[in-house]
Formats: structure tokens, sequence, C-alpha cells
């Protein structure tokens, strides 16, 4: 059962469903079972790409302000 949910912790759609899951504080599982609409599944990884762009900006932003 270990090596299972390992594998499932590499698998790309469960990768996706786990981002989205966490940035939009939904279920994984939920948003499986939802029928798996692909243009909202895409919508929702293009929002999680934005939301981790943005992030990354204001890590950066941050850093150059502390010197690093």
């Amino acid at each position: 059962m270990r090596e299972r949910v390992e594998w499932l912790s590499h698998h790309p759609l469960v990768i996706n469903v786990a981002r989205i899951g966490q940035t939009f504080g939904q279920d994984p599982v939920a948003l499986l079972r939802e029928g798996g609409d692909p243009l909202l599944t895409d919508i929702r990884q293009a929002a999680v790409n934005v939301v981790n762009r943005d992030e990354e900006e204001r890590n950066r932003k941050a850093n150059r302000r502390q010197g690093r």
C-alpha cells in the first residue's frame, strides 16, 4: 500500500489536484469527483500558476530589499 501511495504522490493528476486543493481550500478527492471538466481543471491550474508566480515575484522583491 505504501508503494501505491508513493506512486500516486508523483502522478501528475494527483500533483495538480493537490496544488489546486491547497490553493483554493478544496478537497482533492472532491475535485476529482466533480467530473473532471477539462476546462475547469485548466482554469484552476492556470490560477495556481498565477498565484505561484506572484509569490515568487514577492520573494524576489523582498530578497532585493534585504540585499540578498
